[in-house]
């Protein structure tokens, strides 16, 4: 793609006067007033201002809602690119992780500033109020970085394209200006239009909806379908290691849902939240999979290990995290019941364990006290070892951690038709004990319980969502 964008400028005989205004050159630019009211671009190549080459080009990339976040844009815009060319799309990947990086406040007079890269149209046209500005977000530096003034970039007048634009916009020209040198820095922009062009794709924008609501499985998640039916709630009074709060009833789940086949990683939070509030996060607990993030929300580094389960986390950080994958999405996720995670702990059986009375074959589906209980564990299916699913298909609804549900406790629960709990409460109910427990607290039948703003290292939580 690289060698087709070069013979192509070369071929075109594309050069500054064709596409810049009166005095183009390398930086610099102002909107002024001209004659009729009309403004005037000097000093300035026409492919410089994005809103010029988007016009040039009808990019897709103004095509998308702002109800959507810039990174969720970037990411598609992102997939497309990687789609075209992998190789060029991997070149880029630092680029892209610096430029968001330096998302910052930025002295617009520091020396080392010597390239204006990004203009805001004024929204007036008319010259009574004298020269008409221009409002300075990104320069380039000597040291080969793209600076993004922070307080501008968050001001009301970007859109969330307009921010995902600028970011991607800079991404390329930072890599191509690094490839080609300061002398030829304009080429560099007649080359992001060029590229910009090819990556001009309309049916992605048409399907911008149905891309953003599939950020899930982007992350990750995987659901299966838990079909609605009956079961026997609760454990019989001769089960061993039972509690009186257990009291058996037939209970009707009356509506079809699905269900996360794992709990929610440290990875699926981070990239959600940009927050890893996760306990066992650190190298020595993951040394074959452990990596460092920046996080999108607050600029700083994250330890990670990605594919354990995000653990410390209370009721709220997860309607926290709910909220906003919801809002990023257009779906309807949550927690489940406390009746739907028994039926799907269940998976049909009637036995202590989803996979039989006794605790004999525990380990071969769980990470708990009485075989790994330092820790928390990749979650099933990725690690190789006590990684069996129940008949559902869904692991560690046994072990690993406790997980939030979405009803207030109560000690003697009635409900018989898609029981939700009390109205009210002082702590929630949790279910599938941890790593730290013993096997009696890892039954189906078993509950827990927690306040809302408790959040140790043994607590996560999976989702579901709904299918009408």
């Amino acid at each position: 793609m690289k060698k087709l964008i070069l013979s192509s400028m070369m071929v075109a005989g594309m050069s500054l006067s064709v596409i810049a205004g009166e005095g183009a050159g390398n930086g610099g630019g102002a909107w002024v007033c001209q004659n009729n009211d009309q403004l005037k671009t000097i000093r300035w190549a026409k492919l410089v201002d994005l809103y010029e080459a988007e016009k040039e080009f009808k990019l897709g990339i103004k095509y998308y809602h702002d109800n959507y976040g810039y990174q969720d844009i970037v990411e598609v815009q992102k997939s497309w690119l990687n789609f075209v060319d992998h190789t060029f799309y991997e070149e880029l990947t630092p680029y892209f992780e610096e430029v968001e990086r330096n998302i910052r406040m930025v002295d617009a007079d520091l020396e080392v500033i010597d390239d204006s890269l990004y203009r805001v149209r004024p929204p007036a046209r008319d010259c009574l109020g004298g020269e008409v500005k221009y409002v300075q977000v990104a320069n380039y530096t000597h040291y080969g970085s793209v600076l993004i003034n922070e307080h501008l970039f968050k001001n009301e007048m970007f859109s969330a394209s307009d921010k995902a634009a600028l970011i991607f916009h800079e991404t390329i020209y930072a890599y191509l200006r690094d490839k080609y040198g300061d002398e030829d820095s304009v080429r560099a922009r007649e080359i992001v239009g060029y590229i910009f062009s090819k990556l001009k794709r309309p049916e992605v924008s048409e399907r911008v909806g149905e891309l953003i609501g599939d950020m899930p499985k982007r992350l990750g998640m995987e659901f299966v379908k838990i079909s609605a039916g009956s079961f026997m709630m609760g454990s019989p009074k001769n089960e061993l290691e039972r509690y009186d709060h257990e009291q058996q009833r037939y209970v009707t789940i009356t509506r079809d849902f699905e269900m996360m086949t794992t709990e929610v990683t440290q990875s699926m939070y981070f990239e959600v939240t940009g927050r890893n509030p996760s306990h066992f996060k650190k190298q020595i607990y993951c040394p074959n999979s452990f990596e460092t993030r920046v996080s999108h929300t607050t600029g700083f580094y994250e330890y990670l290990c990605p594919n354990n389960p995000v653990d410390s986390v209370n009721y709220n950080d997860v309607l926290n995290f709910i909220s906003t994958l919801n809002a990023r999405t257009g779906k309807n996720y949550r927690l489940p019941t406390e009746a739907e995670w028994e039926f799907a702990a269940r998976a049909g059986s009637e036995t202590a364990y989803s996979f039989g009375e006794g605790p004999a074959n525990l380990s071969a589906h769980a990470i708990f006290e009485g075989n790994l209980g330092d820790r928390t564990h990749e979650v099933a299916p990725i690690r190789t070892y006590s990684n069996l699913p129940n008949a559902f298909g869904l692991f560690d609804m046994h072990g690993n951690v406790w997980e939030w549900t979405q009803d207030w406790y109560e000690q003697d629960p009635t409900g018989t038709i898609d029981p939700v709990g009390p109205g009210a409460g002082s702590v929630r109910v949790i279910r599938g004990g941890s790593w730290v427990y013993s096997p009696g607290f890892l039954r189906s039948a078993s509950r827990g319980n927690s306040r809302p703003t408790y959040g140790g290292p043994d607590m996560g939580f999976r989702l579901v969502r709904a299918l009408h």
